[in-house]
Formats: structure tokens, sequence, C-alpha cells
């Protein structure tokens, strides 16, 4: 004898088949450009803030000492980092070394404590010309590191940005950013490696 599915059963069947083929998986792909520099971006008036920056051209930590944006070093691509870590009460602790969780943050709540970066890649094209895309999620694993200008560390990231799963383990060079950091005018074009 012959089963039949009938109508519940084939609407069911079609519509585990339309989302099994409108689900897209994540696959792993190559950033968009060669990293040539790691900076771990650091505040000498504050051990809250930092940020890890990846980018297409080297010698970039004096533009960020005199408070350039990205969308000022100009031709240039940048992977970020913005790192921040929370404590059990939710206040902000001095960075350290560990794996801090790419998150979107929360419509529902806050965080629990723990280590959370937010990553976004820049392309600057011209001055002031700026494309930023945020990451969905992953994670930053930054080897112990001290605050002292020059000093060095690696980083070791898996960030998705929409389907892509993007990798990667680079050096990074501490750049402190001083208390007295100034700001450059907005506007104004910084070349790649500024002096």
């Amino acid at each position: 004898m012959r089963r039949t599915l009938g109508a519940v059963g084939a609407l069911a069947l079609l519509a585990v088949g339309v989302v099994a083929c409108s689900s897209p998986s994540v696959s792993d792909a190559q950033l968009g450009f060669t990293v040539t520099e790691g900076l771990l971006l650091v505040s000498a008036a504050d051990p809250t803030v930092g940020t890890v920056i990846l980018s297409s051209t080297a010698g970039n930590c004096r533009a960020f000492q005199e408070g350039a944006a990205f969308s000022q070093i100009v031709p240039s691509d940048f992977l970020t980092f913005a790192l921040e870590s929370l404590a059990p009460d939710l206040s902000l602790l001095p960075l350290s070394a560990g794996t801090y969780a790419i998150e979107i943050p929360s419509a529902t709540g806050p965080l629990d404590a723990g280590l959370y970066a937010a990553s976004t890649e820049y392309e600057t094209t011209s001055c002031d010309t700026l494309s930023a895309t945020g990451a969905n999620s992953g994670d930053l694993t930054i080897e112990p590191f001290s605050t002292d200008g020059g000093a060095g560390s690696n980083a070791t990231f898996t960030v998705i940005f929409g389907y892509n799963r993007f990798r990667g383990a680079y050096p990074l060079t501490t750049c402190v950013v001083p208390v007295d950091g100034g700001t450059i005018d907005a506007g104004v074009c910084l070349p790649p490696g500024y002096h």
C-alpha cells in the first residue's frame, strides 16, 4: 500500500527545502589587502582604551599619535579591533592579553563581564572618502603585551563579515597615543608613513 504525504506534509517539506536553499553558509575568504603593519594603539591617559590596527600601509603610528582619523591616511585599508574589558560590575578594566569576543551589542541588555572587541574594516580612497564595514562575530587573541611604545606582541583573529570568515595572525607593535595627542584638521590628507 502506498502512503501519500498529504497537503500539510508536502508544505512542510517545501518549507524545509526553501530554508535549506536560502541559508548560505559561512565560507573562508582572504582579506582584500595585504597586511604590512600591525599596531596595538594604546592611550597614555587611559589604560582601558586600545585598538588593534592591521593596515595595508606601514609607518602610521605617528599619524595616529597626532590625532589622525582612518579617513585621513590615504590610500590605506585597515582592519581594526576596538578593545574593551568589562569587570563583573560592568565597569571598564585596563586592557589585558587574552581572547576578545567580537560582539554586536545586544538590544536586550548589557554584555556580561569579559573581553570584547568591535571589528571594523576601513577603506580610504581619497581624503575623507571612507568606506566602513562592521563584523558580526568572531574573536581576537592578543598575546601578553607591554604598553611601552615600540614593544612587541602578536594577534590572532577569526572574524566574520556577513558570510565571509577571515583568519590571520600578525605581529603587533605598541603605539602610545600621548595625553596631549593632537587633532589633525578634518580635510587634511596624510600619506601612509606620514613623517
